[in-house]
């Protein structure tokens, strides 16, 4: 019979008196002699995932059964950590019963009692650390060097043993890794791993950002490797079977900065009213369901913009081209048609996959220019009817709203302005446009 983790837990829960030593427990279970080094290896690897607990004189328990709990520990910015009981029960962990512990850390707890009979936590041991790289300042010592951890959660300074330091200078951002850390009494120990810059330097500052957040900067190979290959799925068969809307005049409106073009629009004058066309880029037709690529996109969940760059959720062949909804360009979509009448009532819809080819890309700002002052770029005069037909049932579908109760908030909307350098020149307000 084979012997899996639940069965061991099962046999201590309900069939064992008592902890037992581990040639006890394998007795018990009848495990051949043989099989005892893989047995052995199993329990341990249950007592480093928490599952089971090593007391005294070798014996072997399950941690409910010592008041033990298993948890990812939060630490408050003021030393103070907390995990939940399995009923969703809170227990704090004063700062002196933190041991070795870090914010996430994965820890096993002893639940006390004070005199009061108020219940509280004490870390036992250190499971799983949740992360070992940390960003701090480099400090040169008399004998020893050491890194002042950015987070204040991280109550001491980490020392480096000599040539770990990566030739970083005083004052320095640097990335430390904490190699060990097992007496809550003495320092952790560890080693430079990065140097990013001094503080107050706008790159440095972008990498600070970037370190804090673990933001992934490159895309696994495999995965660059998949995204290559899926353009394949832009078969001529694929856009012959969907509704074709290439001859409708359809564009994309966005920020003048945009980076991504996902969602394009069309608004066509009918006999009863107007009809809405909204087109969304279907990634999900280039991103298969639990690839690698999916599963990337699912760990990132979003693009990250940050000053002078992004942080892109899909590799650059898809959300630069493929799923990018550029003027001129074939491009499968999810379209929306809505129906309304003269007065902005909904009359009917229609979900469709589609292949569209936008006529233009344009920013808010161009089409606001063209709004106030009648001025036609190239872009705006392909798609200048449409525009005006756009405009009518905004004005239409607003008013409307505000006439069902709606509230606009019309509060500001920052912008800041870089310069060349990475610095912040000037701070104000964008201009709200229809």
């Amino acid at each position: 019979m084979k012997i899996t983790k639940t069965f061991v837990l099962d046999f201590l829960a309900y069939k064992a008196a008592r902890p037992l030593k581990l040639k006890e427990l394998a007795l018990e279970l009848k495990i051949p002699r043989k099989e005892y080094t893989r047995f052995r290896g199993l329990v341990k690897e249950m007592i480093d995932e928490g599952r089971l607990v090593r007391l005294r004189r070798g014996r072997i328990g399950i941690p409910s059964e010592m008041n033990l709990v298993v948890w990812r520990i939060s630490i408050s910015r003021k030393g103070i950590g907390s995990i939940f009981l399995e009923a969703g029960e809170p227990v704090v962990i004063p700062r002196s019963e933190i041991f070795t512990a870090l914010d996430g850390d994965k820890v096993m707890v002893r639940i006390e009692v004070d005199y009061d009979d108020n219940r509280y936590g004490k870390v036992i041991k250190v499971l799983d650390r949740a992360r070992r790289d940390f960003l701090g300042i480099f400090h040169k010592g008399d004998n020893l060097n050491f890194v002042t951890p950015d987070d204040r959660r991280i109550r001491r300074d980490i020392f480096l043993a000599r040539g770990r330091s990566r030739k970083a200078v005083e004052g320095e951002r640097v990335v430390a890794r904490i190699n060990l850390w097992e007496d809550p009494y003495r320092n952790p120990e560890g080693e430079v791993i990065e140097r990013l810059g001094f503080p107050g330097n706008p790159a440095t500052d972008l990498l600070t950002i970037i370190r804090k957040y673990n933001l992934p900067e490159k895309f696994p190979t495999v995965v660059s490797q998949q995204a290559r290959t899926t353009d394949r799925y832009f078969s001529e068969a694929e856009q012959k079977r969907r509704v074709d809307f290439t001859k409708d005049i359809i564009y994309t409106i966005d920020p003048a900065d945009a980076r991504d073009h996902d969602d394009a629009i069309s608004v066509e004058k009918t006999r009863n009213g107007y009809r809405l066309g909204v087109y969304i880029a279907d990634v999900s037709h280039f991103v298969r369901s639990d690839t690698v690529l999916d599963k990337e996109a699912f760990e990132r969940g979003n693009s990250v913009y940050l000053p002078g760059r992004v942080i892109p959720m899909l590799p650059e062949s898809l959300a630069n081209n493929l799923c990018s909804l550029k003027p001129n360009r074939y491009r499968l979509v999810y379209a929306v048609l809505i129906d309304y009448d003269n007065k902005g009532k909904m009359l009917d819809f229609k979900l469709a996959e589609g292949v569209i080819k936008s006529k233009a890309k344009l920013s808010y700002e161009e089409v606001q220019e063209f709004f106030d002052n009648g001025r036609e770029t190239d872009e705006i005069n392909n798609v200048a009817d449409s525009l005006k037909r756009a405009r009518r049932l905004a004005s239409i579908l607003h008013k409307n709203r505000m006439a069902e109760g709606s509230i606009d908030f019309a509060l500001p909307e920052a912008e800041i302005i870089l310069g060349k350098d990475g610095r912040i020149i000037e701070v104000g307000n964008r201009v709200r446009l229809e």
